[in-house]
C-alpha cells in the first residue's frame, strides 16, 4: 500500500500512534558531538520543516558564527541529504533517517522537533514546533 493510501486509511480510522519522547536524563541514541548539542528532526514533506531549514541557514550565517553543535536528522534520501549538506556548506552534521527510525529509535512525535543534549549525551530538554519564531528562539537561546 502506498504512503498516501496508508495515511488516508489511518486518518479515516483515527489510528494515531502515541509516541513518548525522551525525557530529561534519558540517554540519546546517537552522540554527534562531545559538547552540549542540539538534535533537530525534520522531514522534507513537512512545510514547517522547510521553513526551519531556511531559518537555520540564516541563523548560522547571521548569529551563530560557527559556535554551534547542530545535528540535523532528516526524513529524506541520502541524495537529498547530500544536497542539504551543500546548501549548508557542511556547517552541520546531517543524517538521512527513515520515518520508522524517527519514531522508533529517536522517539520523535512530530516534525519539526528538537532535543538538547548535554556533554554526557543525556537529554536536557525537547521542543515541539508551535511557530517558527518561538521554535528558533528556543533552539538558539544560548546564541541569540
Amino acid at each position: 500500500m502506498g504512503l498516501f493510501k496508508q495515511l488516508f486509511k489511518d486518518a479515516q480510522h483515527g489510528s494515531e500512534i502515541s509516541i513518548e519522547p525522551f525525557q530529561p536524563g534519558d540517554v540519546f541514541p546517537n552522540q554527534d558531538y562531545t559538547e552540549n548539542s542540539i538534535a533537530i528532526f525534520l522531514s522534507l514533506t513537512c512545510q514547517d520543516c522547510i521553513e526551519v531549514i531556511t531559518a537555520i541557514q540564516q541563523a548560522s550565517i547571521e548569529k551563530l558564527n560557527g559556535h554551534h553543535n547542530l545535528a540535523l536528522y532528516i526524513v529524506a534520501s541520502e541524495e537529498e541529504v547530500k544536497e542539504l549538506d551543500t546548501y549548508y556548506d557542511s556547517r552541520f552534521i546531517i543524517h538521512a533517517i527513515s520515518k520508522k527510525e524517527l519514531v522508533q529509535k529517536y522517539r520523535v512525535p512530530s516534525t519539526p522537533y528538537c532535543y538538547k543534549r548535554d556533554n554526557n549525551n543525556q537529554v536536557i530538554s525537547s521542543t515541539e514546533f508551535d511557530d517558527l519564531n518561538s521554535f528558533m528562539k528556543t533552539l538558539f537561546a544560548d546564541y541569540m
